[in-house]
């Protein structure tokens, strides 16, 4: 069965549309709808924690192992064993891809069959979760010191080899350290307790100041869920498809760049309701920027693939939640997109954004769509804190960002940091 959606972003509401096709739903709240013969049009109204899952028939998917780029990962728990460990994980995954005709679709080659383009149910035979057995949730987080020396120049010779001349500095803003890291852990241990595991994935490197002995602290080097053959990789998509290869992850798992913090408590429901994924989004967007590509790329491959149509929302940009099921099935079905993504060392043409990951799983019902609300998610960049700072403190949203930018001035950087080391006082016990 298909069908064409269009998830419309008010607050709590969702439109779904669908033409001439079979269509069955499991849906809270009210429905209105009109109908005629050839097209209905159905608005859900969608309570808070509500949700959108619809069951189809369909084939198997396809996957492959490939691996790409960016910067982050290394662990005093990792080296041979973990790389070993990794490794056989990896084969397992790629000997259990069935062999399928391929298609191309926009900027992602996908994997397909001839005969029949449907969706794969829930159930697979080659990855199973039992979720009431295990409630635990991981944080993965990625992290890099651009500035520090040796990072700094083996990225600006592959720079130079691939592109012809050296890192742009005002892309170095994507990787610089600004302490970040310390006071998302800070958040951590304040607000989420109930947090497992901490994975921080970095590249040759770990902060100085981080407590690797904690028994929650895990660093993954990238040479132990990234092939040889793909390194040295500074794309952060690239390193993002491999992060359900890290061993030992939770089934849940949130994933936070080093930019993100939790601003308040939250409990685990804020991030799944009944094992599913909650996937937060904000307002309508069109192209133009690099970012805005690659998202607009994510869903078009969905909607090719699967003959469905998003409103095209922009994800809240903060801690998002994944299922690694949902992940290496995403991974397995757009197995060529993947591929094509992990040739690029650098940010370029072809990148998978994950966001591509939180669609197959609303598409496949096994995610929740919802539109974030100012006292969930808020997005800030170092040149705007100041603005922000009093609501922060007087009203902290549940997650928040500090994105950095090329328009961030040295001073403001530094002013960051104080406003941070403000919000977050007590020194965690994931320092020295």
């Amino acid at each position: 069965m298909f069908f064409i959606c269009s998830c419309v972003a008010t607050d709590m509401n969702l439109t779904l549309e669908a033409e001439k096709t079979p269509f069955s739903s499991s849906m809270e709240g009210e429905v209105l709808y009109n109908q005629t013969p050839t097209e209905r049009s159905i608005s859900y109204f969608i309570p808070s924690g509500g949700e959108m899952q619809s069951e189809f028939s369909s084939e198997s998917a396809g996957l492959e192992g490939d691996k790409s780029e960016d910067s982050t990962a290394n662990g005093h728990k990792s080296s041979k064993f973990l790389e070993g460990l990794s490794n056989k994980i990896y084969k397992k995954f790629i000997e259990d891809i069935p062999n399928r005709n391929e298609t191309q679709v926009g900027n992602f080659s996908e994997s397909a069959n001839t005969e029949h383009d449907e969706i794969q149910g829930s159930n697979t035979n080659w990855y199973s979760y039992k979720s009431k057995e295990d409630d635990k949730i991981d944080l993965v987080v990625l992290w890099s010191d651009g500035s520090e020396p040796k990072f700094a120049a083996k990225k600006n010779y592959w720079h130079k080899k691939i592109k012809g001349k050296p890192v742009n500095s005002s892309s170095l803003c994507r990787t610089r350290d600004n302490n970040e890291l310390k006071f998302l852990l800070r958040s951590v241990e304040k607000y989420v307790p109930w947090i497992n595991n901490i994975f921080i994935v970095v590249d040759d490197q770990i902060p100085k100041w981080l407590n690797i002995s904690h028994p929650q602290m895990h660093i993954i080097d990238i040479k132990d869920i990234i092939p040889s053959k793909i390194l040295p990789i500074f794309n952060s998509n690239v390193i993002e498809s491999f992060l359900p290869f890290i061993p030992e992850l939770s089934e849940k798992f949130l994933y936070a760049n080093d930019d993100m913090f939790f601003g308040d408590f939250v409990s685990k429901d804020f991030f799944f309701d009944d094992d599913k994924p909650i996937v937060r989004f904000k307002r309508e967007f069109t192209g133009g920027s690099y970012y805005k590509k690659i998202l607009l790329d994510a869903y078009d491959s969905i909607a090719k693939r699967y003959n469905v149509s998003f409103k095209k929302l922009l994800p809240h940009h903060n801690i998002d939640a994944y299922l690694k099921s949902n992940f290496l099935e995403c991974i397995k079905e757009f197995k060529n997109g993947y591929n094509i993504c992990r040739k690029n060392k650098f940010r370029g043409i072809g990148d998978v954004q994950r966001l591509l990951v939180s669609l197959y799983g609303i598409v496949k019902g096994t995610a929740i769509s919802k539109v974030a609300t100012f006292s969930e998610s808020m997005y800030t960049t170092p040149n705007t804190l100041i603005r922000h700072i009093r609501n922060l403190k007087a009203n902290p949203p549940k997650l928040f960002c500090v994105n950095d930018n090329e328009r961030a001035t040295e001073d403001e950087k530094r002013e960051m940091e104080v406003l941070l080391e403000q919000i977050f006082l007590q020194k965690s016990n994931f320092e020295l």
